[in-house]
């Protein structure tokens, strides 16, 4: 997860490429702008599994239990 501090201005909007999220297995990664879930929202939650469904099903998280997104 990275958010960049100099696009946070308070009171105003959050603009796009604030909150990137990105997830890496072996031989794969995936990286994606998450701004709109942050507003969406009103924060992030970490939940130590993956995100990315795609990578859910690759690690076999997504048969265990599964709560992830797919921008």
């Amino acid at each position: 997860m990275v958010l960049d501090h100099t696009k946070f201005t308070p009171g105003q909007q959050l603009g796009n490429d604030t909150l990137w999220v990105l997830e890496q297995i072996p031989g794969f990664t995936k990286a994606h702008d998450l701004t709109y879930e942050l507003i969406k929202q009103g924060y992030w939650a970490s939940y130590n599994v993956p995100f990315f469904a795609n990578i859910a099903e690759m690690t076999g998280v997504s048969r265990q239990c599964y709560r992830g997104g797919q921008p």
